[in-house]
């Protein structure tokens, strides 16, 4: 990978990041005699880009294990259910709520634990090793839609309010759970949903067949996110393992990759935003909301054939353009004096032959929309930012600077 642009924390830092390395000590220890047999190739240490993250004791080549832990060490919802029998349900606990459950139990005292039903005596390397606190967008949506509502993507309000109905479900029923187990628990929301976003950000996806879907993997948790990291995963023979497939120094920081996110999803799901994310995009408009039918037969018979052929599932103008909106846009634009059986017909001919791009007619047309779009969001992410407070949440900060660079070439490349 070797990355150019150091990446963000992907995790909360704790209280005492000299705490968590020694806690992270102790597990990879753990970690060690569960598998003699595992030579260790990294190891956890605090880096000024990022905080906390795993660095390469030795030279990595692609092919390479960089860490592999005992499927008996992975943190499942069976393993939840033989250290909390209370928690045993019918049906069974969603697997993300029965992990946040264990989480909120292991960051309570003993004595509390051993009131819930819980022996976790475990797991207080774990739980040393944890972030005292999160920073997902969850936490600023509230003040970021009130200050910027209309820069935030429509997907993106609808993807919060489905994680926050997600996460009142799962707060409602812990503690409906907690209080039959101990009716004088004090059960505290802020704690649970901590722990909810602990099982958010930490968790790894465990492959199809598998008798579970996610689990907590501890030191593997470590690693840090870039976005052109290479790895592979793989659960066979005991353990669960991370391959990369990139070249390592010994004394560099070692990522890996959390999945194609831009920086929305990164901010939503872990915490952090990349500046200058190659998987960076700028929704500039819901394309339903930009092209209404208002009864037009014409206008309704385009969008029959864009639902028809599947081309606007996203419903949104989005930068950098795929293949997908330039072809909608090709056809929604099309001057509406010619009759549009045959227009159709010719666009679908296009289409087919993947030629729409190429149309110089229908090309301008396109070009002069996506001007005018282009610059609406222009002028919105400048006063964005001219306005924007002293107190602006770092990652909105990034996602302002991102969105600007990427219109800014947009312009050009519309021009050119």
């Amino acid at each position: 990978m070797q990355s150019t642009i150091p990446s963000p924390p992907a995790k909360a830092q704790p209280s005492s990041a000299c705490d968590a390395v020694v806690a992270a000590a102790a597990i990879a220890d753990l970690v060690s005699r569960a598998d003699p047999s595992w030579v260790p190739v990294a190891e956890v240490a605090d880096f000024e880009e990022t905080g906390r993250g795993m660095r390469a004791t030795l030279d990595l080549n692609p092919g390479d294990t960089i860490i592999r832990i005992p499927e008996s060490l992975l943190i499942t919802r069976s393993v939840v259910y033989r250290h909390c029998p209370g928690f045993k349900q019918r049906p069974a606990l969603d697997e993300h709520c029965a992990l946040a459950m264990f989480l909120y139990v292991l960051a309570c005292p003993s004595e509390v634990q051993a009131r819930l039903g819980c022996n976790l005596n475990d797991f207080g390397a774990y739980r040393d090793s944890l972030p005292q606190a999160y920073d997902t967008m969850h936490y600023s949506a509230e003040e970021v839609l009130r200050q910027s509502s209309s820069f935030v993507p429509s997907h993106i309000k609808e993807k919060l309010e489905v994680q926050r109905s997600l996460i009142q479900s799962h707060t409602t029923l812990a503690s409906t759970i907690f209080s039959k187990l101990d009716p004088s628990h004090a059960f505290s929301g802020p704690l649970f949903v901590q722990s909810w976003f602990a099982c958010n950000t930490r968790c790894v996806s465990l492959p199809p067949g598998s008798q579970h879907s996610m689990a907590l993997a501890p030191l593997l948790d470590m690693f840090n996110h870039s976005p052109s990291a290479k790895i592979q995963m793989s659960l066979s023979n005991g353990f669960y393992s991370l391959v990369t497939m990139d070249r390592w120094r010994a004394g560099e920081q070692v990522f890996i990759h959390y999945g194609d996110h831009d920086n929305w999803d990164l901010w939503i799901e872990y915490g952090f935003c990349i500046p200058g994310n190659t998987r960076a995009i700028s929704v500039l408009d819901d394309l339903r909301l930009a092209f209404p039918t208002n009864g037009d037969p014409v206008t309704q018979e385009r969008w029959s054939v864009l639902d028809s052929m599947g081309l606007v599932n996203d419903q949104a103008l989005s930068l950098p353009a795929s293949f997908a909106l330039i072809c909608s846009l090709h056809l929604l634009l099309l001057p509406k004096a010619t009759p549009s059986e045959s227009m159709i017909a010719k666009w679908k001919r296009m289409y087919y032959s993947g030629l729409v791009a190429q149309v110089a007619d229908e090309g301008r047309y396109v070009a002069a929309f996506l001007k005018q779009v282009v610059k609406r969001k222009c002028e919105l992410v400048n006063n964005l930012i001219a306005n924007r407070s002293t107190s602006c949440h770092p990652s909105f900060a990034i996602l302002l600077s991102d969105t600007k660079h990427l219109l800014q070439a947009a312009d050009v490349g519309i021009n050119s």
